[in-house]
């Protein structure tokens, strides 16, 4: 569909990410309205959204083809969060708070009736700082639109098949309100993936229902949810210290066991 470039915008001296839409996939009609809301998702201001900076039509003189139409964003560097969480065993809760902001950061995107449509672990990276930056925000029913998949009869199949909700499969997500049941599914698929059993429970499953009704009704909704979860093993986890509390260079009471350093949870 495109390429990605790292680049600079050079009055600023700011590096960016600046994705450029193939010129022979681009319907001359959409390019107005591809803009316009381009132009929208440039508003959202949250921490762990990637910004739109910019998007614009750059006109060629080939009379065979539209232009060039590109979007510049932040550019974020980072890990995918399923590799991050791997790669730093990252314990339950750890993987709680991750979900909760990227939750809240999904809500607040929702607020402004935007949905995304194609939330993944790829879509999500975690910076060093170990801050989750959504990226292609909304743009994935966007681009569909652009290169003319209504006309084609496929528009409700832009996603990934693995994380997509029936309903989208069915190009059938207008039937149930907003929207925000299709991101409200896909949350559920990427937090099964990340947590074990203990993590997951009920609160999970239930994002994964197939009637849209019987999923949260928002993606705050679960936030909430997995928040019981994280102060419930929290307080578990202060329950135990309560009783024992471990100090390196100490032995485990009754053994000979002597504790080196804490490496997880």
């Amino acid at each position: 569909m495109g390429i990605v470039y790292r680049a600079k915008q050079d009055r600023v001296k700011r590096d960016v990410a600046l994705k450029v839409i193939h010129p022979k996939l681009v319907a001359p009609k959409l390019v107005d309205r591809f803009l316009n809301e381009i132009s929208t998702l440039g508003k959202l201001e949250h921490s762990n959204l990637v910004r739109i900076y910019d998007a614009d039509l750059h006109i060629t003189d080939d009379r065979d083809r539209p232009g060039i139409l590109f979007y510049t964003m932040q550019l974020v560097e980072g890990t995918p969060i399923h590799r991050y969480v791997r790669d730093e065993q990252l314990p339950i809760g750890g993987i709680l708070e991750l979900l909760i902001k990227i939750c809240q950061a999904v809500h607040e995107a929702h607020e402004q009736r935007v949905i995304h449509r194609d939330l993944k672990p790829g879509n999500i990276l975690v910076t060093s700082a170990g801050e989750p930056i959504i990226l292609d925000f909304g743009l994935a029913a966007l681009a569909g639109e652009l290169i003319g998949w209504e006309e084609q009869g496929i528009s409700g199949l832009s996603g990934t098949p693995s994380y997509m909700a029936p309903e989208q499969y069915l190009g059938s997500a207008e039937e149930f309100g907003d929207g925000q049941s299709i991101d409200v599914y896909a949350l559920g698929v990427i937090a099964f993936e990340l947590l074990d059993s203990e993590g997951r429970g009920a609160k999970v499953d239930k994002c994964l229902r197939k009637n849209p009704a019987d999923r949260y009704w928002t993606v705050s909704g679960f936030a909430k949810a997995l928040g019981r979860v994280l102060r419930r093993l929290s307080a578990e986890h202060q329950s135990v210290e309560a009783v024992w509390s471990p100090e390196s260079g100490k032995a485990v009471p009754g053994t000979e066991w002597i504790l080196e350093r804490k490496i997880g949870q």
